[in-house]
């Protein structure tokens, strides 16, 4: 396995509803837009925490891109970029850490703001991996995810009367050009959304694939929101 494999493992470490014909807004469900400073803490269901932590905000075309920070019990963080044109979209762009970057040819569509409930929802993207610098590889994303519907949610931290619920799957493909690993991640989630506020609560499993083989299944996680800070006013 080489030093690409290690990193990449590293880095890596979503039941469709009823169809209806009307589509349904979710923009309130991802929450205002985003300030700097804002942040969210998580706490696992298999111990410690996860904090997810706005730390640029900026105009993009429509829209406005961002910068998250994502710190999983208190190890190296990793950071993702997102883009949002209200109303419409949000979009992901470039992940990066510990020396290995998910470079994206151009920002893909995450989630449509206006959906039909149980409609499948396709995610595509393309871009290479490198590693300080240096090509690894091709990356490819493909997935998809779906509206299922509004629920009231009871975490250990707060009661929501009114989530929207979404359920997605997608892989992260990166094939190593030098040592001809296939590297595979995994993620399905169930998240809830609570209506101005954003998420408030996952349930979660990675698996990682090399070369076929299964190397690493998390198991299903759940994460509940605890504590954060959204456009200077404490939350949840």
């Amino acid at each position: 396995m080489s030093q690409y494999t290690v990193a990449l493992i590293l880095l890596l470490g979503f039941v469709p509803g009823p169809a209806v014909a009307q589509k349904f807004d979710l923009g309130p469900y991802f929450g205002p837009p985003a300030t700097v400073g804002d942040f969210s803490v998580f706490e696992l269901s298999n111990g410690g925490t996860r904090t997810l932590e706005m730390v640029e905000v900026s105009l993009w075309k429509k829209g406005f891109r961002c910068l998250i920070q994502h710190t999983e019990n208190g190890l190296d963080p990793d950071f993702l970029e997102t883009f949002v044109i209200p109303g419409k979209k949000a979009l992901f762009g470039d992940t990066w850490a510990a020396g290995l970057l998910i470079d994206l040819k151009k920002p893909a569509t995450m989630y449509k703001l206006r959906v039909k409930p149980g409609k499948t929802n396709k995610i595509r993207a393309k871009g290479k991996a490198l590693f300080d610098g240096a090509l690894v590889g091709k990356a490819k994303y493909k997935g998809g995810w779906v509206f299922t519907g509004l629920e009231p949610l009871e975490t250990p931290a707060a009661s929501y009367p009114d989530t929207a619920v979404v359920d997605l799957i997608l892989a992260l493909t990166v094939k190593d050009r030098v040592f001809g690993d296939v590297i595979e991640s995994v993620v399905e989630t169930v998240s809830w959304h609570a209506r101005g506020l954003g998420e408030v609560a996952t349930r979660q499993r990675t698996t990682l694939w090399v070369n076929g083989l299964l190397e690493d299944d998390s198991g299903w996680v759940d994460a509940w929101l605890v504590d954060g800070m959204l456009g200077g006013q404490p939350i949840p």
